[in-house]
């Protein structure tokens, strides 16, 4: 249980599994920070070097040129603005007809996606512009330097009345320094007209999107607003003259796919990572799948098992996973590819979900594909408003009718579930039927604000669901996979252990699972946005303290940057360990994957104080102070913190102890539980855990009795009668050891006598056998050699001692002895 509870809190910080914030917080502390280190100190080159430092400088200076050039993608960048420009002006005139008319909220939506397409294209390109742009201000300040250096030499040169031609080529120098330098000003000055260009663009965007944000929540789409007219009153068929039509369409369906080469090209870098990680996920997938059909555990073939999919579905879970990162990853990607992912994904889940679910609801889950393709044509094709509600109608009616069809009878369905899940969405399908009638009542009154969002929950919920379900399943197989396979390489690790891991990975998967399924309910509802924005209002709201000023966002991502670190720190502990490990793919000696975890825990750790620090805007340099009063605490009163601390990464590198060894240090016997930065866990045979300080380990004498191998010598003396024959003892002796299986043949036993001694002829037996059963090993052998000497007539003699006490007579003076004494033998 103690190894259960070390292990625990290696899951704490697996709930923040976005990295991509990691590396956002690292970008920003970064890009804070300025490398002066690079920068050659600005002092005169010496007379007798300056020759050879020219023609470096030139060398410099040629290759700089060609690093100051704008790139391919930047060329690029410049020759489609003016077209996209044209592009965006066409579109927000038509956005602004769009917001006149009286279009429905699906439609808002699509338009809103576009502009955000249009959004992540142009923040692609401005990403591109910052990257050249940071790039040649790095050059600038590198040649601002070499200028002074320069300038500085030239002085020093004439100073010393060097030669004419030498301070020329100095000043030629100089010269070429000057030109690159306003060169580079000349690009850079591109660079920043040409960001200035798109931010206006952004402007546009902006404004558009916050046009039809703000027409979606005007009275005209509030869920109790009477859009239309009631059903009965509504003239099927007639159209008033002076009557016109309701919605400007302002995309069609090629339309949905514009801009995707352009977006692809944007996305070039995370689909080239994609890439990498599909390829390591097949990998790792098929790995399992092989290991698992090696070991064949009990009840992997069981389809409620996780394991079945593994074993089943290797490729169809690979690509399930692939597709939702990838949904994930590419934000603002053209409708109809969203809408690909999501079909994909529809069908994936299904094959994925089917066989954990009930065979009378196993043809149910085909419905969800036919719901799909009927939200999906409210989005490409055009309704009139009459026609649309007629459709919504016939939707929600056809969905209420499946429902019924496979639930019916309610109760005696409900009773034979018996899946948690299952449960959970029988329970609310009796909300479901309420939403589905509110929304049929509210689409004849002509409330269709209303009658679309209820129909829009109940359907979009239900396809998540299933979606969501199916991610679960997928994850749980691929983790819990790999813990099985490695479990059964390890026979001697504890069934508690796979059992603990199992239950805290399920939990943390359905955290993570439900966490998302969350975003997208929010994002389903178009609350995400309102929360998101009330959320960085407060967030970003300073408050001030004496002279300290802070956001309660900042004090957020220093705390969250630090469990960060942690939780990943924990997480390379685990999956870097020896036990269930990846570094065992390397074969690596026992004891280095232990040595590079520790390395990369604690500089996570550090790595993760300074981002977080930088969140807080604190300068490291005020802690000058307080490093040298540590410096002195270090010297007087944590000699013996530091010395544990140093003694510790000696035990990590030189690794003269591992975890599993049976060490004997200051008369302590027992095996290594844990090696710390400060203390090592030693669980002695009497069942105590000692922590003892690593300097003990390094300073005092060790003994480690399972270092280079784990067998140990056991060493049996006794004696037999005089007149036994040696011979036949020595052949017992050595029979007695054989006998047992767990007794070394390589080096064998040997028996050995030793001499006479007072009352018997003594022999020595000497044996090899593994550590751990050395005391049971010399019990039985030495009850076998009991048995064998009794059978053989071979006595083991017990030693005799004669005391004579004898009475001397005539003797005086000492009372002892005398007449009338007796002597007794």
């Amino acid at each position: 249980m103690k190894q259960l509870s070390n292990l625990r809190h290696s899951f704490v910080g697996s709930i923040f599994l976005i990295l991509p914030l990691y590396a956002l917080a690292f970008q920003q502390s970064a890009t804070a920070l300025v490398d002066s280190t690079l920068l050659r100190q600005p002092e005169a080159i010496p007379i007798t070097s300056v020759l050879s430092e020219i023609e470096s400088a030139r060398d410099e200076i040629a290759v700089n040129y060609e690093k100051i050039k704008p790139g391919k993608g930047l060329i690029r960048i410049d020759s489609l603005y003016n077209v996209y420009k044209e592009v965006l002006r066409i579109k927000e005139e038509e956005a602004k007809k769009f917001l006149n008319s009286n279009p429905n909220r699906q439609k808002i939506d699509n338009l809103i996606l576009k502009w955000e397409e249009y959004k992540a294209q142009l923040m692609g390109w401005q990403t591109d512009i910052t990257v050249y742009a940071s790039r040649n201000m790095r050059l600038l300040e590198g040649f601002r330097n070499e200028g002074k250096i320069w300038n500085l030499t030239l002085e020093k040169a004439k100073e010393e009345e060097a030669p004419p031609e030498l301070i020329s080529s100095i000043e030629s120098v100089i010269r070429d320094f000057s030109k690159i330098e306003q060169k580079t000003k000349q690009n850079n000055n591109i660079y920043l007209r040409l960001q200035t260009h798109i931010n206006q663009l952004l402007d546009i965007q902006k404004s558009v999107v916050d046009a039809l944000y703000e027409k979606k929540s005007s009275e005209t789409y509030d869920l109790s607003y009477q859009r239309h007219p009631p059903f009965w009153a509504v003239a099927f068929g007639k159209k008033k003259p002076s009557q016109q039509v309701d919605e400007v369409r302002t995309s069609t369906l090629s339309d949905s796919l514009s801009g995707t080469p352009e977006l692809l090209r944007t996305h070039r870098t995370r689909l080239l990572w994609f890439v990498f990680f599909g390829t390591g996920l097949f990998a790792l997938i098929l790995y399992i799948r092989n290991r698992l059909r090696i070991l064949k555990p009990e009840g992997i073939e069981a389809p409620d098992s996780y394991l079945y999919l593994m074993l089943k579905m290797p490729l169809i879970t690979g690509v399930f996973i692939l597709l939702a990162v990838l949904k994930l990853s590419l934000a603002s990607t053209p409708k109809m590819i969203e809408d690909f992912f999501t079909l994909a994904l529809l069908l994936l889940g299904i094959v994925i979900v089917r066989p954990r679910v009930q065979q009378k609801f196993k043809s149910m889950l085909y419905f969800s594909i036919l719901f799909w393709a009927l939200n999906t044509i409210k989005t490409y094709f055009w309704f009139s408003s009459t026609n649309y509600r007629i459709f919504m109608l016939v939707e929600v009616l056809l969905f209420v009718g499946v429902l019924v069809y496979y639930v019916r009878p309610y109760r005696e369905t409900k009773a034979e579930i018996s899946n948690s899940l299952g449960k959970l969405v029988l329970n609310l399908v009796p909300l479901v039927y309420l939403l589905s009638a509110i929304s049929v009542v509210s689409n004849l009154l002509g409330y269709t604000n209303l009658a679309d969002f209820l129909l829009k929950v109940s359907l979009n919920s239900a396809l998540m669901l299933i979606i969501a379900y199916a991610l679960f399943l997928s994850l749980s197989s691929v983790v819990q996979g790999w813990l099985y396979q490695r479990y059964l390489r390890n026979l001697h690790q504890s069934p508690e252990l796979l059992i603990f891991l199992k239950k805290r990975i399920q939990y943390v998967i359905r955290f993570i699972v439900a966490v998302l399924f969350v975003f997208f309910f929010l994002n389903l509802i178009d609350e995400w946005r309102t929360i998101h924005e009330a959320v960085s209002s407060f967030m970003t709201e300073p408050y001030k303290v004496g002279s300290l000023s802070f956001t309660l966002g900042s004090i957020f991502m220093f705390l969250f940057v630090l469990t960060l670190s942690y939780g990943i720190s924990r997480l390379i502990a685990f999956f870097l360990g020896e036990e269930f490990g990846f570094m065992h793919f390397f074969k690596l000696p026992e004891g280095i994957p232990a040595a590079i975890s520790l390395v990369l825990r604690y500089s996570i750790i550090i790595f993760g104080l300074v981002i977080a620090l930088a969140y807080l805007n604190v300068d490291l340099s005020e802690f000058n102070l307080m490093a040298g009063a540590l410096g002195l605490g270090i010297g007087f009163g944590l000699q013996t913190v530091v010395s544990n601390f140093i003694s510790g990464l000696i035990l990590v590198f030189e690794r003269p102890i591992l975890p599993g060894d049976t060490v004997e240090v200051n008369n302590l016997l027992g095996k290594v539980k844990k090696i710390g930065i400060r203390a090592c866990n030693i669980s002695t045979y009497d069942g105590a855990e000692v922590v003892v300080p690593n300097n003990n380990l390094i300073s005092n004498d060790l003994i480690n009795w399972t270092l280079s191998d784990s067998i140990k010598r056991v060493e049996v003396l006794i004696g037999v009668a005089y007149g036994t024959d040696p011979n036949l003892v020595l052949k017992v002796l050595k029979d007695c050891a054989l006998k047992f299986d767990y007794v070394l043949v390589d080096p064998e036993p040997s028996a050995f006598f030793t001499g006479f001694g007072e009352s018997s002829l003594d022999f020595r037996l000497l044996f090899w056998v593994p550590f751990e059963i050395g005391l049971r090993a010399k019990s039985d052998v030495c009850v076998e050699i009991f048995n064998q000497f009794k059978t053989e007539n071979i006595i083991i003699p017990f030693p005799q001692r004669d005391l004579n006490i004898k009475n001397v007579s005539g003797s005086s003076g000492d009372g002892l002895t005398g007449p009338g004494k007796d002597q007794v033998s």
